[in-house]
């Protein structure tokens, strides 16, 4: 058992939070941003069905275009969703399902900045100081905390520029930990735009507390 996810058992987005699914509500946040104008769904493909009858057509969500399963790991997960993205899309929006209240105002800034050929990602600077080890556990030396963020979604970048980053990262069986790695690798610059405290990704239960007190402040939808 890996403790540090004791007590969610079911995937994360698909826990109920406040009287609908964790999905619903991240859904609900791109279903109301009026600079989206499609949604694809990228999901297990165990979860196809149930996240239609479930989630997207109970509670109205006509932006999603598709709803496609996913592959072993992100990266493959979030190049599927690139594959089936409308040829004429010009910004890409890649968020993670389980954090439901992106901020507004910085998704939109980032969405600016990537139509004016500049993609980047919402981030906030860490509060702990970070420590580098080596094998053995022995610290090798404290970074620099003034110069670490740490990083959200959505990742935001022009849609030509993150299907080429994508392209060459395959060519060169180049695995990264998130798009923003995906494109530093193409030297594609990122920029980091403001994130919030709110918009947590929800992974251990403390989290879906955390969650629901959000929740209950902005009252549901």
């Amino acid at each position: 058992m890996n403790p540090s996810r004791k007590g969610i058992a079911r995937p994360k987005q698909y826990l109920m939070l406040e009287g609908k699914p964790v999905l619903a509500w991240t859904l609900d946040f791109f279903q109301n941003l009026k600079e989206v104008d499609e949604i694809i769904l990228v999901v297990s493909e165990s979860h196809i069905e149930n996240t239609k009858n479930e989630i997207v057509v109970p509670f109205g969500f006509d932006k999603v275009k598709k709803i496609i399963p996913g592959g072993a790991e992100r990266q493959d997960s979030v190049l599927q969703g690139l594959i089936h993205c409308a040829d004429e899309a010009d910004v890409i929006l890649v968020h993670d399902a389980a954090r439901p209240f992106p901020p507004t105002e910085s998704v939109q800034e980032a969405i600016i900045s990537a139509f004016a050929g500049i993609g980047g990602v919402l981030g906030i600077p860490t509060p702990d100081t970070i420590k580098q080890i080596d094998e053995h556990m022995n610290v090798v030396k404290t970074l620099d905390r003034d110069q670490l963020i740490a990083v959200q979604t959505p990742q935001v970048f022009p849609a030509a520029m993150l299907k080429m980053a994508f392209e060459m990262a395959t060519r060169d069986q180049f695995q990264g930990t998130d798009e923003a790695m995906i494109m530093e690798n193409a030297d594609f610059p990122v920029r980091i735009f403001p994130g919030s405290r709110s918009n947590i990704k929800i992974t251990i239960p403390e989290d879906l507390t955390f969650a629901e007190a959000f929740a209950k402040s902005i009252g549901s939808k």
